[in-house]
Formats: C-alpha cells, sequence, structure tokens
C-alpha cells in the first residue's frame, strides 16, 4: 500500500510559543505570541510492503515533514525536524506457550532543521535504530512480553524539540526496556 496525507492549514490569529533572547537562572525564556495568520502545512508520503511470497515479513518507511510560517520571510519556531522513519518486521507462527508475535528494527532518521524561528537555533541530522521483540505468553493469563532496545547505536543526538536543546544536554543514550502485559480475566 502507499499512503499519502498531506496538510495545508491557514490559521487566523495563530497563538504559538517563542524562544527569548534572554534566560532565567541559566534557562532560556519563552513567550506566548499570537499572529494574525500562520501557515501550516506538510505531509507524510509512506509505504507498506508485504510480500505474499514471505507472509510473516512487513516493510514499511515513511517520510514526514511539516513547515510552519508566519509570513513569506518568517518561519514559526519550535517545529519537529523532518524525519524517515524505516521498519522491519516479522510476525511469528504465534503457537505455543511462549509464541514468537514479531521482531523488528527501526530505523530513524531525523533530518536537519534549518527553518527556524526567531531567537531559535538549527539542529543537526542523526540517526536512531532500534530493535524490539514481542512475544506472546499463553499460560493461565494470556500475557505479552515486550523487550528490546532504543538507540541501540547509542547515538549522541539533540532532538530539535527538546526543551533542554539549549543547556547542551543530549537526549538518552542507548535504553534498554522490558514490559510485561497480563490480561486477568
Amino acid at each position: 500500500s502507499i499512503i499519502v496525507n498531506p496538510y495545508f492549514s491557514l490559521i487566523n490569529d495563530y497563538i504559538y510559543i517563542s524562544p527569548l533572547d534572554s534566560m532565567i537562572d541559566d534557562k532560556n525564556v519563552y513567550e506566548y505570541q499570537q499572529a494574525n495568520e500562520a501557515t501550516l502545512f506538510g505531509g507524510e508520503v509512506g509505504v507498506h510492503y508485504h510480500p505474499h511470497f514471505a507472509h510473516q515479513i512487513h516493510f514499511e518507511s515513511s517520510f514526514s515533514y511539516t513547515e510552519g510560517r508566519l509570513s513569506e520571510d518568517a518561519y514559526l519556531p519550535l517545529i519537529p525536524q523532518p524525519k524517515l522513519n524505516t521498519l522491519i518486521k516479522y510476525e511469528g507462527q504465534r503457537e505455543g506457550k511462549i509464541a514468537l508475535n514479531n521482531i523488528s528494527i527501526q530505523h530513524q532518521y531525523f533530518l536537519p532543521q534549518n527553518n527556524i524561528g526567531l531567537n531559535e537555533t538549527t539542529s543537526i541530522d542523526y540517526h536512531l535504530v532500534n530493535l524490539g521483540v514481542h512475544l506472546d505468553l499463553n499460560f493461565k493469563w494470556k500475557s505479552q512480553l515486550n523487550f528490546g532496545v532504543r538507540n541501540l547505536l547509542n547515538e549522541e543526538y539533540i532532538n530539535h524539540l527538546s526543551q533542554l536543546k539549549y543547556l547542551g544536554i543530549n537526549n538518552p543514550g542507548r535504553n534498554i526496556y522490558i514490559g510485561l502485559k497480563i490480561n486477568i480475566k
């Protein structure tokens, strides 16, 4: 399948938050502002490929982009970076007491954000790789066990929308997670 979701919004009396060129106690100061008119546009384009000869494999990829403008010369602040997201997932047979539901590997590429508002700084591009396993536990109560690693390659990055960006504090590095969901009836 191919997915195309464009959008265009013209908003009157748009209220937004914007960074100021000042600090209080070593923290950036933000101010709510109102524009007579703002334009938000962008979209997401994606593909989901599920080959019939390999029924358990799914390939998904999407690209999302948003741009916000106050006028022809001014960008809205705090707009997310463009992102390319790719996922390969293998679905198991789901049979037995401990059954493999799926294994997935995800690559996310965040492109540079150069369309910035007043008093905002640009952001560089970065890559994240995530790996996850989802098991079905078929005992007295049906349960699900999830575990994996986010930011598998321990990439050092600062997301464009991070409130810690101006302090130079990176987003979390490698993150190992485990989750258990028990359906009690």
